[in-house]
């Protein structure tokens, strides 16, 4: 009876030995391996361990516990970024719709002359004697400017010399033109001109005598303001027809220039 019950009492021991052996050798982890936590029950009034889910498509998975989430990373250079997932792309701009460069600023201009249309001026000076800056005479004149290029003048020159105990010389030259402005340099003009006159000349003894001309003028005028101008010009009567007493004379030649200055107001 008592060999029965040792061998029962030394059977019970050997199994709960293995038993435990066992036990510890299933708890155990692998070398180099973390182990694996026990099961453990929430407490009273504490919700469950919700089990692990996999992260959706797209999104990134959820930091460790304790660990910051990773910051996101700006795409690369030239690169666009990444669409948000069921976002759709922004379109791309054509060549159509990129707007041109804009222009390059210019330096603004010098002071101009100002658009001279529907003008009427009244002019003053002097005219020089033929072929010689000597003998000047007072010269009058009206100009209408058409339109910024082209203008009509009206001129007239009259010169008396009177001398002691003899008869007065005297000379009458009206004239009419047409001037073209084809060049305007800030506030100057190039005025270029042709038109048909007429001078009646008294010169004792001799009788009056009428010439017929085709002058033609070449001049610069320069405005000091829009009301303002002053100019210098030369003419010539390069077509003549001269009729005195018994005389007629027909004459085409450059030989008599005159010089002319002139101040010039101008109304608005």
């Amino acid at each position: 009876m008592r060999k029965l019950q040792g061998k029962l009492v030394a059977g019970l021991a050997t199994g709960a030995f293995f038993g435990v052996l066992g036990s510890a050798q299933a708890q155990a982890p692998a070398y180099g391996q973390a182990p694996v936590p026990a099961y453990q029950a929430p407490a009273y009034g504490q919700a469950p361990v919700p089990a692990y889910q996999a992260p959706a498509y797209g999104q990134a998975p959820a930091p460790a516990y304790g660990q910051a989430p990773a910051p996101a990373q700006a795409p690369a250079y030239g690169q666009a970024p990444a669409p948000v997932y069921g976002q759709a792309l922004a379109p791309v701009p054509s060549l159509a719709e990129t707007p041109p460069p804009p222009s390059p600023v210019t330096a603004p201009k010098g002071p101009t002359s100002d658009d001279m249309s529907g003008s009427i001026g009244i002019g003053v000076g002097v005219i020089g004697g033929k072929n010689d800056l000597v003998t000047i005479a007072p010269a009058v004149s009206l100009r209408y400017w058409i339109n910024d290029s082209l203008a009509l003048s009206a001129g007239l020159v009259l010169r008396m010399d009177a001398v002691k105990n003899a008869d007065t010389s005297w000379q009458l030259s009206p004239s009419a033109m047409i001037l073209f402005s084809p060049k305007k340099v800030l506030s100057t003009r190039l005025l270029i001109g042709v038109g048909l006159g007429e001078t009646t000349v008294k010169n004792p003894p001799a009788d009056v005598a009428v010439t017929l001309s085709v002058p033609v003028f070449l001049g610069l005028e320069h405005y000091f303001t829009r009301w303002f101008a002053m100019g210098v010009a030369m003419q010539d009567d390069f077509l003549r027809y001269t009729s005195g007493t018994n005389t007629y004379e027909f004459t085409v030649s450059f030989n008599s220039t005159s010089y002319v200055g002139s101040l010039f107001f101008y109304t608005d």
